[in-house]
């Protein structure tokens, strides 16, 4: 209030100095020319003391009063300010405040509270620790529930009370189906048996035990010992076999040794000789020996001595015993055999001579690609066979014989199997490691003396390892006093084409009459016995009208030696005997096959000649030709008739033979010789389709389709002898006619390719596709297909020579009169180039 009055105060003062301040000026100089009644206003803090009237000043302003304003401290979310100043008369600002940022909220993490079986939890929250404001608030978890678990119950015992199953919870403990009690079971009562007391042992009572936990109920009590019983045990003398024994005792109750028998020593023995035996030939002997004359006991033991033969030259000179029956025969190869000579020098024949050849090259015989391996030896007169021995080749042991081995005797006229291996596992039996010896393994068989006249092994094919080679094979044995059986005589076949089917060649032209004539027919109703007896033939084969052609063959299925041969033919009793003589034909032509070849038998030119074998019978239709073959040796026979006699044609109602099974021993077939190049000096013909290019003199050498074939393959950088397929384009085409009958083994494709090429261009110079084809027995046929270079590549034979990469296909023994190759295009745009084809085999003489 005080201060109120003051301010007052001074506000008057001051209007009051205005005034007089505005009066002064108006007479300014004439109030400072004269004395101003000063009307003073306090001095304040901004201005002295000074005159209300007219403004005049005295002295100097008053000091401020200072007055602290207060600050005010910063909050999380609010600004503070700083101390400040200001006066507190004036309430002038001498110190200004300051603005103090805001502080932000400090956070505190509020834990959260896993959530129990039976108790909400909380998630985890924030706060701030200076104002306790909520940042993130807390959200509740609700209760889990309890986890079952299982509490085991335990059975009850004899003694001890069970409980049942339970369950609690396997995270708080909580019981939630309480166990309950199960009374104890009590004992079960078993007899524990007693024991009997012995000489030495004491018994026991009967006692009781529970059969359950096992706890004694009745206690067993000891029984004592009995004691022994002596009973004397017999001595016995000594002897020179046995020793002795001194008097005894034991229990005669347990059997216990009481005292106990001591052993009196061996005699002496008495000795005795046992006369030994000379050895023989064929039985063991014995070396002199003794033995003891009163227990028989063997001394000195008696010794074999082995058989042994008296050799002269390889004969035993007492027993006639030949160490090598083969030595100096010779094997002969059946004719089927594929197995390849070594080379010219050695062959069959090689393996018989008794030298067991020691280096790689010479005395053997070998295969290569699956051929067989088959062949006999005669041995002259009948042997009874001890030991048949195979020496083998190398060191290479079983692996080397191939994939079985079949030996067989003959005797009697009557092949027997001694030997047959299906396999080289088989034969591994049979194998003999000499290892005294280098190079020297075989196998050995115990033929058991049989007897034999030949003897003949097959081999059916080789090893995966290569070549089955032999060394030598040797048999031993002696002459046999076996008497061979005489064979039975041959009987008559009346009709030995019966039931059998005459076959015609395709070039065969004949009319077979059908149903729609009379009663039809075929080559095979020629041969069913029946002769048709009316007006109506019908079971016949013809050739009408003077063009077709008889010619057919019948396989007998056996060898035979033919007597007579008749051909029916068609024409009744009162017929003319010249219209007769007319239809039996123009011609006829008969041929039988034996031991590998045809032979004609009857030759008839022309009707005339045919007449001449005609029989007139008085029967209905039994008007026939008739041939007498005088014995000749047959397999197979055929009839060829160019044309008929007359217009009307020429039939037949039925051919019949007679003759007997032949008891020749029919020769093995010569081996056939291995023919390195059947292609040699002849020439492939190009269809007229092909459009290969002929590479001509203009490059380097020239050649064509013949050149493939004259065994020279062009060894220098400037090819000329072959054929080729230039820029994809062009087509090979050709056929070689081999001019006889072979059986293929392989068949090379020799390429135009240095050694220094990369084995890619190889592969794509061998061509994009091969078809190869053989003819025989009137049909063509596919031995070789390859759609693709890819297939084709599995045939390339990568050489070191130059120029001795070649493609190399197994033909496997086919048979073929021509051959034909065809490739559509090459794989590579430099073309397919052959240099020469060759291929080796064998004359077929069937």
């Amino acid at each position: 209030m005080k201060n109120l009055k003051k301010a007052f105060a001074t506000i008057v003062l001051m209007i009051v100095a205005i005034i007089a301040f505005v009066g002064c000026e108006v007479n300014l100089s004439s109030m400072h020319s004269h004395y101003c009644d000063h009307i003073w206003n306090d001095a304040t803090c901004s201005a002295p003391k000074t005159c209300s009237l007219c403004g005049e000043t005295e002295g100097e302003s008053l000091a401020h009063t200072e007055e602290v304003v207060a600050g005010k401290q910063a909050s999380c979310t609010e600004a503070g300010l700083t101390e400040g100043k200001k006066c507190s008369v004036c309430g002038e600002i001498l110190v200004a405040q300051e603005e103090i940022p805001a502080l932000g909220h400090t956070e505190e993490v509020l834990a959260g509270k896993q959530a129990s079986c039976t108790e909400a939890g909380l998630t985890e929250g924030k706060k701030c620790s200076v104002c306790g404001e909520i940042l993130v608030a807390q959200e509740e978890i609700p209760a889990l529930g309890h986890t079952e678990e299982v509490v085991a119950g335990k059975q009850a015992s004899c003694t001890e009370k069970g409980l049942t199953e339970g369950k609690k919870c396997s995270v708080c403990g909580e019981i939630l189906v309480a166990q309950e009690e199960i009374p104890a079971l009590g004992h079960t009562e078993e007899v524990v048996a007693g024991k009997q007391a012995s000489c030495s042992e004491a018994g026991l009572t009967e006692g009781k035990k529970c059969s359950v936990c096992g706890e004694i109920l009745v206690a067993q009590e000891e029984i004592p010992a009995l004691g022994h019983t002596e009973e004397v045990l017999a001595g016995k003398q000594a002897s020179c076999s046995e020793a002795g024994l001194t008097e005894g005792k034991k229990c005669s109750v347990c059997g216990e040794i009481l005292v106990a028998q001591e052993e009196i020593p061996l005699l002496a023995h008495t000795e005795e000789v046992v006369a030994g035996k000379q050895a023989s030939c064929t039985e063991k002997g014995l070396t002199e020996g003794k033995k003891c004359s009163v227990c028989g006991e063997i001394l000195v033991a008696q010794e074999e001595i082995p058989a042994a033969h008296k050799l002269v030259n390889g004969t035993c000179s007492e027993c006639g015993f030949i160490v090598n029956l083969f030595a100096g025969k010779k094997f002969v190869p059946s004719s089927d055999t594929a197995a390849n000579i070594y080379s010219a020098n050695f062959g069959y024949q090689t393996i018989t001579d008794g030298v067991i050849y020691e280096e790689s090259t010479g005395r053997y015989s070998t295969k290569q690609n699956g051929g067989k391996v088959e062949a006999t030896i005669d041995l002259g007169a009948v042997y009874d066979l001890d030991e048949f021995k195979v020496y083998l080749y190398w060191n290479n042991g079983i692996n080397n014989i191939g994939t079985g081995l079949k030996i067989e005797v003959l005797f009697g006229g009557e092949w027997t199997t001694v030997v047959n291996c299906a396999s080289a596992n088989e034969l591994q039996a049979y194998w003999v490691d000499n290892t005294d010896s280098a190079d020297k393994e075989w196998l050995i068989f115990d033929l058991k003396e049989v007897a034999a006249r030949q003897v003949k092994f097959t081999i059916p094919g080789q090893t995966s390892v290569g070549w089955t080679t032999f060394y030598e094979m040797e048999c031993s044995g002696k002459l046999s006093t076996k008497v061979e059986p005489e064979p039975e005589a041959p009987v008559l076949i009346d009709n030995i084409f019966a039931g059998k089917e005459f076959v015609p060649t395709e070039a065969a032209t004949a009319s077979i009459l059908t149903a729609s004539w009379w009663k039809g027919g075929g080559y095979e109703t020629l041969t069913d016995s029946i002769k048709d007896a009316d007006n109506a033939p019908g079971r016949f084969s013809t050739i009408m009208n003077t063009t077709g052609m008889m010619d057919a063959t019948i396989d007998l299925g056996d060898n035979y030696n033919l007597e007579s041969l008749k051909f029916y033919i068609y024409e009744v009793k009162e017929t003319a005997l010249a219209t007769k003589q007319a239809s039996v034909g123009a011609n006829i032509l008969i041929q039988v096959y034996a031991d590998g070849e045809w032979k004609d038998v009857v030759t008839c030119a022309n009707n005339a000649e045919l007449v001449s074998y005609l029989v007139v019978n008085d029967g209905i239709n039994n008007d026939y030709l008739l041939f007498d073959l005088q014995g000749v040796k047959a397999q197979k026979i055929r009839f060829y008739i160019s044309a008929s006699a007359t217009g009307s044609g020429t039939t037949f109602q039925e051919i019949e033979c007679s003759g007997k099974l032949s008891t020749e021993v029919e020769p093995e077939p010569e081996a056939p010789v291995l023919i390195d190049n059947i292609f040699a000096g002849k020439e492939f013909v190009p269809t007229e389709a092909a459009t290969a290019s002929i590479l001509t003199a203009s490059w380097w050498k020239g050649g064509g389709y013949e050149t493939l074939t004259d065994s020279i393959k062009d060894a220098d950088n400037a090819p000329g002898r072959f054929s080729t397929i230039m820029n994809t384009t062009g087509m090979m085409d050709a056929t070689i006619d081999l001019g006889d009958n072979y059986n293929l083994e392989s068949l090379k494709f020799y390429i135009y390719e240095v050694k220094e090429t990369a084995l890619a261009t190889k592969q794509a110079s061998v061509g994009a596709n091969i078809l190869i084809q053989v003819y025989a027995d009137g049909e063509w046929k596919d031995v070789v297909t390859c759609a693709n270079n890819a297939e084709l590549v599995s045939y390339l034979v990568v050489n070191d020579g130059i120029n001795n990469d070649y493609l190399l296909f197994d033909l496997q023994g086919v048979k073929a009169q021509k051959i034909r190759f065809y490739i559509s295009a090459s794989a590579s745009g430099s073309g397919t180039t052959f240099q020469e084809i060759e291929c080796s085999g064998y004359l077929n003489n069937k």
